[in-house]
């Protein structure tokens, strides 16, 4: 077979596309995707295939970038840490830690093998996916540093989707699996079947306190990537991904980011700056009718769609602590247009308006109820006395 051919089969048999990477639940969180059409190929080890390669008499230093790269997707998909890390290592000197070796292994810019940003974003991929993804970004960070890469807004567009899938996936967690995954870790023993908090607290060989700390760590973790990964987005000024603003949106909605009314309003503010870069009203001559343009990209409505959708969600969450007075009034004044303003108005006064105020209700009984419960106890404590 041609260099090339071996590349395709390395991509189609041993997972060198991450394109077709099937994404498989953790022990932390559960998530199935699987992108391929057929069934009927099946699994080819890499080194199998990499020994066929051999015999053909090719050799893997004399191959292309692109074959480079196809072997590190290999590599990650098949869970090979240690290979990938030694074949990052032997190609371009950066070793397992994330750190160049030495100036003196460092390719030159000649080089045909010098890493580009598919380069940067193959190895990361591959890192993040067997659950490093702090560790994918330090090879990212120097990567970028000593080889300078710079992509063009395409690729880092691709890039940041990349980054964002695998912070997604790599820091989230479900209470329930979080929790099975501490009583394995601790050997504590369960009757078997899916065991809840509440009936697991009462046993005393579960550490509760150490149990807490735990979600406190993987909600730090996660908090602390997207933050991060957010603020450099934000910097770079990418042009606009839904895909990554959708992943974002859907991370405040889980309610674990510290400050969360702010993050919202930070969110507002770039969306609102999105759709001012894309939106033209229908007066532009872009749009009128009688003048032969190609259709505008309607990015627009992707940015409007998601910004209702946040400003919803901000309003349930002043709702929900009792600010219902400041529910209309943030309505008023960041509504995009007269008919975001009149749809939010609708949907405040007639579906969420009466529960808001339930609510209040509930809780201002439960608060009456535990402060009589409060004086009850001091008056017989009185009476002891």
């Amino acid at each position: 077979m041609t260099p090339k051919m071996w590349e395709l089969a390395f991509q189609i048999y041993c997972g060198g596309n991450l394109h077709l990477w099937e994404l498989k639940s953790t022990e932390l969180a559960s998530f199935n995707y699987s992108p391929k059409r057929s069934k009927f190929v099946s699994h080819v080890d890499s080194n199998e295939l990499l020994t066929d390669f051999r015999k053909s008499g090719l050799k893997v230093a004399e191959m292309g970038l692109e074959f480079h790269e196809t072997m590190i997707c290999s590599l990650g998909y098949e869970g090979k840490l240690s290979q990938l890390y030694s074949f990052i290592s032997s190609i371009w000197g950066v070793d397992e830690t994330g750190k160049l070796i030495s100036n003196e292994v460092k390719l030159k810019l000649n080089d045909s093998k010098y890493p580009t940003m598919n380069t940067i974003i193959a190895l990361f991929s591959s890192i993040a996916y067997n659950g490093h993804f702090f560790d994918a970004m330090k090879f990212v960070s120097e990567f970028q540093k000593s080889y300078e890469v710079i992509g063009t807004n395409a690729l880092d567009k691709s890039f940041f989707d990349k980054i964002f899938t695998w912070c997604d996936l790599s820091t989230k967690f479900e209470q329930d699996r979080a929790l099975s995954y501490f009583l394995r870790q601790t050997k504590v023993k369960t009757s078997g079947k899916s065991t809840t908090l509440s009936e697991i607290s009462n046993d005393v060989n579960f550490d509760y306190e150490g149990y807490l700390e735990f979600i406190k760590k993987l909600k730090q973790e996660r908090n602390l990537a997207f933050q991060q990964l957010w603020e450099i987005y934000q910097q770079d000024e990418i042009e606009f991904n839904n895909h990554i603003y959708s992943i974002y949106f859907k991370y405040l909605k889980e309610g674990i980011v510290d400050n969360i009314e702010t993050k919202y309003y930070d969110y507002l503010s770039a969306l609102l700056k999105q759709y001012h870069l894309y939106h033209t009203t229908p007066e532009s001559f872009n749009k009128r009718t009688n003048v032969e343009f190609e259709p505008l990209n309607e990015k627009h409505q992707s940015v409007y769609i998601l910004y209702q959708a946040a400003l919803k969600e901000l309003i349930e969450i002043k709702g929900r602590e009792m600010y219902i007075d400041q529910c209309q009034p943030l309505i008023d004044e960041w509504a995009i247009d007269n008919e975001m303003n009149k749809q939010l108005t609708s949907w405040f006064q007639n579906e969420k308006l009466e529960q808001f105020k339930r609510l209040r209700e509930k809780k201002r009984q439960e608060f009456m109820i535990n402060l009589n419960k409060e004086e009850d106890e001091e008056d017989s404590l009185l009476n002891l006395m």
